[in-house]
């Protein structure tokens, strides 16, 4: 976290001063070793119990289409319902929109 914090301040990013303004900021979703993170504007971490994470102006509808779906998510079907949940987003969220690029990351053990 030291390493982050100061590549934004190098950069000329306060995240401590954009907590100050609501309409600043980011979150962030960093993985890794197939650990997922979520990082919110105030350098706080975030841990979901279901392993779930969604976030952007269109995260909460992504997360109610996955959250729907948690018994039946698998290893083998995960990707293209992250992607149905980004295409629902983009369908209520008039700042999210396609195009739509997906990541996969898999631990190595």
């Amino acid at each position: 976290m030291p390493s982050i914090l100061a590549a934004f301040k190098e950069n000329g990013y306060d995240p401590y001063e954009a907590t100050k303004d609501k309409d600043s900021g980011f979150d962030y979703i960093v993985a890794f070793d197939g650990n997922v993170f979520h990082i919110a504007t105030d350098l706080s971490f975030i841990k979901s119990d279901h392993k779930i994470y969604g976030i952007g102006s269109g995260g909460a509808y992504a997360l109610g289409y996955l959250y729907d779906r948690l018994g039946r998510l698998t290893a083998g079907n995960v990707e293209q319902h992250a992607e149905k949940a980004v295409q629902i987003a983009s369908m209520l969220d008039i700042n999210t929109c396609p195009p739509i690029q997906l990541v996969i990351q898999q631990r190595e053990f």
